[in-house]
């Protein structure tokens, strides 16, 4: 099978996923710790920090488990 110049196959997918998951899971984790702690004043931005931490780990884990 062939690809053209400048697609990506699916390993090549895979691949980039995979080298980003330790930013994801560190990201994710930083910002539920902040959450965690209280370290932000504002209500509102505390939600959207945990919607988006608690989203990111979610994503992060699913891709480590569909990983081969």
């Amino acid at each position: 099978m062939t690809t053209l110049p400048g697609t990506a196959t699916s390993t090549d997918v895979i691949i980039s996923y995979s080298s980003a998951l330790p930013a994801q899971l560190v990201v994710g984790g930083l910002l539920l710790l902040l959450v965690a702690l209280g370290a932000l004043r504002w209500p509102l931005l505390r939600r959207v920090l945990l919607l988006t931490g608690t989203v990111t780990l979610l994503v992060a884990l699913l891709l480590a488990r569909g990983l081969p």
